[in-house]
C-alpha cells in the first residue's frame, strides 16, 4: 500500500518536476518550507521597494502615474487601465497596489532610481557565494562594481528570488555554464560576470536587505 501510494504521489507532482530534485520528494518538501519561511520576508520588501519608488516620484508629482510619460509608467498604466473590468477611475493608491515587482524594475531602471537603494551597495557578494566576485570585466579588463551595479545586481537577484519563490521553483537548483562551472539558478549577470545566490544564504540575503532599508522592518514580521 506504501508503494502505491508514493507512487501516486509522484504521478501527481510529476516525475518531471521531481528530476529537478533528485526524483527525492523530501527535497521537493523541503524546497516548499523553505519558501513558506521567507514567503514573509519576500512581501514585505517587494511591497517596501514599491512604495520607494512611489515616495520619491510623489515628490513632484502626487499623480505621478497620471503625468509622467516615460514608458515603463505608461505601458503599466495602461495594462492596469486594461484589467480594470469596472472601468472607474483608479486613485493612486489603487495603481500602486497593483504594481507587479516587474513594473517597479523596469520603471527603476528607466528612471535610474538606484541611488534610492544606497543603502544596500555596501553588500559583499562573497558572502552569498563562493565564487562570487565584487568586480567585472569590460573588454578583458577588471572593473569594480559601482554602487549603482551593486543595487543593479542585488535588486535583479531579489526579483529571480520573487518570481522563483512564488511560482514554486527549486530555489536550490543549479545551472551548468558553457566552461563547466555549475553556479545556482539564482544569479544575475552584469558586466560579464555572474553573481549568485547559494539557497543556503537566501535568508541571510533577505535579512541584509530589509536592515539596510531599515533595521525597524523585521520587527513587524
Amino acid at each position: 500500500m506504501m508503494a502505491r501510494s508514493n507512487q501516486n504521489v509522484i504521478r501527481l507532482l510529476s516525475q518531471e518536476r521531481l528530476q529537478g530534485y533528485d526524483n527525492n520528494i523530501g527535497k521537493h518538501s523541503q524546497n516548499w518550507h523553505l519558501i513558506a519561511k521567507i514567503t514573509p520576508k519576500i512581501a514585505l520588501l517587494e511591497i517596501v521597494v514599491r512604495n520607494i519608488v512611489d515616495i520619491e516620484l510623489s515628490k513632484d508629482s502626487a499623480d505621478w502615474i497620471l503625468n509622467r510619460t516615460e514608458e515603463s509608467v505608461v505601458q503599466v498604466k495602461k495594462s492596469i487601465d486594461e484589467r480594470n473590468k469596472d472601468k472607474e477611475l483608479l486613485s493612486h493608491h489603487q495603481y500602486i497596489s497593483r504594481f507587479s515587482l516587474g513594473n517597479v524594475m523596469k520603471i527603476i531602471e528607466e528612471l535610474q532610481l538606484y541611488p534610492l537603494f544606497f543603502q544596500i551597495s555596501n553588500i559583499n557578494f562573497k558572502d552569498y557565494h563562493q565564487n562570487n566576485r565584487n568586480f567585472g570585466f569590460i573588454d578583458n579588463k577588471k572593473v569594480n562594481f559601482s554602487k549603482i551595479d551593486k543595487v543593479d545586481i542585488t535588486l535583479h537577484i531579489f526579483w529571480t528570488l520573487r518570481n522563483r519563490s512564488f511560482h514554486w521553483e527549486n530555489l536550490r537548483k543549479m545551472r551548468r555554464a558553457k566552461n563547466g562551472k555549475v553556479f545556482p539558478r539564482l544569479n544575475y549577470k552584469l558586466k560579464n560576470t555572474i553573481i549568485s545566490l547559494d539557497g543556503d544564504k537566501i535568508e541571510n540575503f533577505l535579512a541584509f536587505l530589509l536592515d539596510c532599508i531599515d533595521r525597524d522592518l523585521r520587527k513587524t514580521l
